[in-house]
């Protein structure tokens, strides 16, 4: 068992949370070993729990070794929780304990509490539901949802952050709007069908597309769910299945895919992207013959251009600076045609662009509007990776080498890790395009 995180594990394999009681509070609180199973065989699962019923006994403790409770509403119920958790039981409102009668587990629990009763009325009120539900308003959303993910945000680029945050605030703004700044507990169906009538009264009377509504409310779906997971409450309940089922006229139109002979005969023809500044041309040259995300380009270190190896490749990896996408989006590709010569000219990436894909795809977009390299005002850059995604359907490559290419789940069951450099590599070298190095500059 490790120190820092106090977990070891069962004979079954089974993680389990074990910590004695420090010395100082043992007159406190009289349980000498603190044990309690993290229901996982993760260890980077079960790292996430520990850490969190950790903190939440060491807070506890130091209310105790003080001689006070927590002070708000929010910390006492949180610190009930962890305490009710290291007692083994799920944290239950008194109300909800009585209502069932006298059960095995409720005797269980009175059993635990007498243990305690006279050195830790905290404790007492976390094994009989003591504490009730606390008060939280609609707009202190998003800070308790911060600080019950704050591993998940600290893992985000800066740029990540500010996206992820800005549009779970402005999804509460909207939602306080109409039903008011109340309590989570207080919100009903009747509140949340009402927002999603706003919204629906909204897309009509603008035009709007029935994306911006769902993401609004599955940003606060996700917001009380990670409350929910971590506090034992259910405030999340009612904001359940409120999505709007688009029409043909209200569904977000999907970019369509720059033609093949457009790409050929006009963003590769020599000369026609000149007066592109040299990292957005880079950039765009790789999105062609590798139909990665402009976000997965511009990030791209020098360690992820991998020009040394046999099969020269960019290779988009888990790291500590920026959340990628999903899991499905960790893959190599080749490197063949214009990509192949664009990725050599800029072996270290594009520090112009780090961490700010919207300004590539600005730039980018604009230069091609103003050259009428836009075959329709619909085709953006990120179109490049539609036509990707068609070429590579077209030379009939194996289901499981086109997920592996375009970062996608792979809808059968996954085996082995995927396709190989090689087998990528047949299928890219079968549909570049013809390309004319520039004359040096």
């Amino acid at each position: 068992m490790a120190d820092k995180d106090y977990i070891c594990a069962r004979p079954d394999g089974n993680l389990m949370f074990q910590r004695r009681v420090p010395r100082e509070v043992e007159h406190l609180d009289r349980r000498k070993l603190i044990r309690t199973s993290l229901k996982t065989k993760d260890r980077a699962i079960a790292s996430l729990k520990a850490r969190d019923i950790n903190d939440k006994l060491e807070a506890y403790w130091g209310a105790l070794a003080r001689g006070e409770d927590a002070q708000s509403s929010m910390e006492r119920y949180s610190a009930a929780v962890a305490m009710a958790r290291s007692f083994g039981f799920t944290y239950r409102h008194g109300p909800e304990l009585v209502l069932e009668g006298l059960t095995p587990e409720l005797g269980e629990r009175i059993l635990a509490a007498r243990t305690v009763m006279d050195v830790s009325s905290p404790a007492v009120d976390a094994l009989l539901g003591g504490v009730p539900e606390p008060s939280l308003k609609l707009s202190e959303l998003y800070g308790e949802y911060a600080k019950h993910n704050a591993l998940h945000l600290a893992a985000m680029s800066p740029k990540q952050r500010r996206h992820h945050e800005g549009q779970r605030k402005r999804a509460v703004e909207y939602a306080i709007g109409v039903i008011t700044d109340k309590e989570l507990g207080q919100v009903t169906r009747k509140d949340t069908l009402a927002f999603k009538a706003w919204w629906v009264k909204k897309i009509s009377s603008e035009q709007l597309t029935v994306e911006a509504p769902n993401k609004s409310f599955s940003n606060i779906k996700g917001m009380l769910t990670v409350i929910d997971g971590a506090l034992q409450t259910d405030f999340g309940t009612v904001w359940g299945k409120l999505q709007i089922e688009g029409t043909a006229k209200t569904k977000a139109k999907e970019r369509p895919p720059y033609p093949n002979d457009f790409i050929q005969n006009s963003l590769l023809k020599p000369g026609a992207l000149d007066g592109m500044n040299i990292e957005a041309r880079m950039i765009l040259y790789i999105m062609i013959e590798t139909g990665l995300r402009p976000s997965e380009i511009v990030n791209l270190r020098r360690q992820y251009i991998v020009l040394d190896h046999k099969i020269p490749h960019i290779a988009i990896e888990e790291r500590e600076d920026r959340l990628i996408k999903t899991e499905n989006s960790v893959r190599t590709i080749p490197l063949v045609g214009c990509a192949l010569w664009a990725a050599k000219q800029r072996p270290d990436g594009f520090p112009r662009y780090f961490d700010n894909a919207d300004s590539f795809s600005a730039a980018a977009n604009k230069f091609l509007d103003d050259n009428g390299l836009r075959p329709t005002p619909r085709h953006t850059v990120y179109s490049l990776r539609h036509s990707f995604q068609d070429r590579i359907l077209e030379a009939k490559a194996l289901d499981r080498v086109q997920a592996d290419l375009m970062g996608h789940a792979f809808e059968r069951e996954k085996y082995g890790s995927g396709a190989t450099l090689e087998a990528k590599l047949e299928v890219l070298d079968g549909i570049k395009f013809v390309w004319t190095v520039p004359d040096p500059a």
